[in-house]
């Protein structure tokens, strides 16, 4: 697991290799890898760490027979939820262990990493207030807290409208015109808008439609809501109205959510062109395996018969051979797995 900023380098990859050779020493084989790119060991909610989730549940079912991470508090930064997941794993037969750390199998060892559990969610707290004491100092100052929001550019910590600000205005006025995220995400991708490297989706665009800053306001997180005095793009009227369509455009209905008829997976689709996961898709006549990213127009990745990767894995399967994630192309079906 990591932050945002240990994806920038390298780290991520040398955590990688430090775990991969811890492996190969003690006699265990990889058999898949989970590792949320640019998510903090600090949030706890699934929806934050989807791939320890993941890692989670197949550790419930045993799919593996031991969990190796760079360090613990990669594993978790909140002593509740490091002792709660290690106690899952434990009750499946499944070891946790630590590449760089000691590993000792007795009662003075599950004291020591106890223990270290809880100097990593002291460690994370205590630099969070850290962090959000000099934000609160910047704000006083009058200067922007973070990073410059698409279409602004940051000059001296301070906003001032940039190369890419009109955007900002196309977003708005479009959506308040009816046109939905993904259209919008399709849109900006192919007039090559640049967003930090990344294509447009639908999330990116509704971050912009959410920010507060496009009418001259700051805050949110460390610090409230609070007039920062850069120059707005949008006008409150047009922000105010976007809020308000997209806090009512395409609500769910009351009421329980019908249960999924779909059973689950017992392996992982990957798309081999881009690696996003690919998700079941009905269609008149068969169901389909569809990129995430071709959904949103920045994949260009087919969809791949599901009957037909079932019978290639059921294949793969009869030789004994562990399929837990494949890679798909069309027409073929799988191009390489783990």
């Amino acid at each position: 697991m990591s932050d945002q900023q240990q994806t920038l380098g390298s780290s991520l990859s040398d955590q990688e290799r430090t775990c991969r050779a811890f492996a190969a020493q003690h006699g265990y084989k990889v058999q898949a890898v989970y590792r949320d790119d640019g998510k903090s060991a600090w949030k706890d909610e699934p929806r934050y760490r989807p791939q320890f989730e993941k890692m989670l549940g197949a550790g419930r079912v045993r799919l593996f027979s031991a969990v190796v991470v760079y360090k613990l508090d990669r594993f978790a930064r909140k002593a509740r939820v490091y002792h709660n997941a290690r106690w899952q794993l434990e009750q499946a037969g499944v070891s946790l262990l630590s590449a760089t750390e000691p590993n000792e199998a007795n009662a003075a060892g599950r004291l020591s990493s106890g223990m270290l559990a809880e100097f990593a969610e002291f460690y994370s707290a205590q630099l969070s207030e850290r962090i959000k004491g000099a934000a609160q100092s910047k704000a006083a100052r009058g200067l922007w807290v973070g990073k410059a929001p698409f279409g602004y550019d940051l000059v001296e910590r301070k906003l001032v409208a940039g190369a890419h600000w009109l955007y900002v205005v196309v977003l708005f006025v479009g959506y308040d015109l009816g046109a939905n995220t993904i259209d919008l995400a399709a849109a900006m991708n192919a007039a090559g808008v640049p967003l930090a490297g990344k294509p447009w989706t639908k999330d990116s665009v509704l971050m912009v439609l959410r920010n507060h800053a496009y009418i001259g306001r700051a805050g949110g997180r460390a610090l409230p809501v609070y007039e920062a005095g850069h120059t707005p793009l949008v006008t409150i009227v047009l922000w105010e109205r976007v809020q308000q369509t997209l806090g009512t455009r395409r609500k769910r209905p009351r009421g329980p959510r019908k249960p999924s008829t779909l059973a689950s997976l017992s392996y992982t689709p990957l798309c081999a062109l881009c690696g996003a996961k690919m998700h079941r898709h009905r269609q008149p006549l068969a169901m389909y395996f569809r990129c995430y990213k071709a959904l949103n127009h920045t994949c260009k990745a087919q969809g791949v018969k599901i009957d037909l990767v079932e019978h290639q894995v059921a294949l793969l399967r009869q030789t004994e051979t562990p399929v837990t994630v494949v890679w798909l192309r069309a027409p073929r079906g799988i191009e390489r797995f783990e």
